[in-house]
């Protein structure tokens, strides 16, 4: 389940198959659930109790927007959640369909050197999508259309890799409490987490809970840092 969870397309305000999945994977454990306006899914288990126990995980990831089509069938996006420092050179995929990509930057021999100094801005980045033409590729893509990373998931010596894990993992989480605990909790599943932590207030004001618990990923220790630095958790090691 968890690979499936991570290798659903679901960019902050573009997540409606992660919803679907999980809805359709809990509906026959809960007592309720509710989709608001925004998209959150709100479940609760179990009889309305004192105090409310909220749990909460965002199903929205990172990625980009298509933002423009140019007469040679390069693309231009925008960035939703990140910065440049982790685009270039990677495989993507676009679109309900997947269509896959390059993200790309002016060739290196043809770069100045105070570019060379600096990261490039996300203007100055592109979508090559294999095409020639502006008519070929508004067969595949659209303005508007999300895109994510073309990473796989799997797994090696007891390690995870794959895309969007921050959040799905959390999500994964608190799929399995609902299907494996007769706990009255509630479960929020919210949206645009990635783009400023947009809903998460508005659930915590629509349930009023008591205790509220951020289910969510955080960064792994293992990477040098300065000494005046807070070390962050270490894989393995709780």
């Amino acid at each position: 389940m968890l690979k499936e969870l991570s290798e659903l397309i679901g960019v902050s305000g573009g997540e409606r198959k992660v919803r679907e999945f999980i809805r359709y994977t809990i509906q026959n454990d809960v007592s309720e659930i509710i989709e608001d306006p925004y998209g959150n899914l709100i479940v609760r288990k179990g009889k309305e109790t004192t105090p409310k126990i909220m749990l909460a995980a965002h199903m929205d990831e990172v990625g980009f927007m298509i933002s423009g089509i140019e007469d040679k069938g390069i693309l231009r996006f925008k960035a939703i959640g990140m910065s440049s420092r982790v685009l270039l050179a990677k495989r993507i995929l676009i679109g309900k369909n997947g269509i896959p990509g390059v993200i790309g930057h002016k060739p290196v021999h043809l770069t100045k050197k105070e570019e060379m100094e600096k990261l490039p801005e996300i203007k100055d980045l592109f979508i090559d999508i294999g095409v020639g033409s502006k008519k070929e590729a508004k067969k595949l893509v659209q303005i508007g259309d999300y895109g994510t990373f073309d990473t796989k998931f799997r797994e090696y010596n007891d390690i995870i890799f794959g895309k969007a894990l921050d959040d799905r993992i959390g999500c994964y989480m608190l799929i399995q409490l609902i299907k494996h605990t007769d706990l009255p909790i509630y479960c929020a599943f919210t949206v645009q987490e990635e783009t400023g932590l947009r809903t998460a207030r508005i659930v915590a004001y629509r349930i009023s809970p008591q205790v509220a618990i951020a289910v969510d990923t955080t960064a792994s220790g293992e990477w040098p840092i300065e000494k005046d630095i807070p070390r962050y958790p270490e894989i393995g090691k709780g």
